[in-house]
């Protein structure tokens, strides 16, 4: 499925972004305050010990690795450039 993301702020132009999957944005502007205090966005992968090595590889500065989380699977989290919290969640 094609999804048609459309957004504008703040009189800025309209970004119009044709994608699979999942998609996002990164915002600055006044009040936005990066940090590891927020919401914590999660990315299914299929393997969570692959997505963690290469984070790793890659210099990512890692919260926690793998952690079992039960019937749900596993999750980990990463810390982003901005010090944000970014969890992996992998059901097996």
């Amino acid at each position: 499925m094609e999804i048609l993301n459309r957004m504008s702020v703040d009189d800025q132009p309209k970004i119009e972004i044709e994608v699979k999957g999942v998609s996002g944005v990164l915002m600055q502007g006044d009040g936005y305050h990066p940090g590891g205090t927020g919401a914590v966005m999660y990315f299914t992968c299929p393997d969570i010990d692959a997505a963690v090595d290469r984070a790793k590889e890659l210099g990512v500065q890692i919260m926690f690795g793998k952690k079992d989380i039960g019937d749900w699977g596993y999750i980990a989290w990463l810390y982003d450039t901005e010090g944000n919290i970014m969890g992996l969640h992998c059901k097996k």
